[in-house]
């Protein structure tokens, strides 16, 4: 995965899941505006795809889970 160097949420949900980081590339973008951005770098392989497919499905049953709901009504 790559993802902006900025985009913090991203980068807790991918590590939620259990990618692995692999690095950051500097300078790697430059935006319309000349702003200069960086990526960091995320990975699943084969050896951890075990690990990250549980932790996708736990995820996913505690999205159905009684006490999320609730949250998502007060939202």
């Amino acid at each position: 995965f790559r993802i902006d160097a900025e985009n913090f949420a991203s980068q807790r949900a991918i590590q939620r899941i259990g990618a692995r980081y692999e690095g950051r590339m500097d300078r790697r973008k430059i935006n319309a505006n000349g702003e200069i951005r960086d990526y960091v770098l995320y990975s699943v392989t084969d050896q951890t795809w075990p690990v990250v497919r549980k932790q996708l499905n736990d995820l996913v049953a505690k999205s159905k889970g009684p006490e999320f709901i609730e949250v998502q009504k007060i939202k």
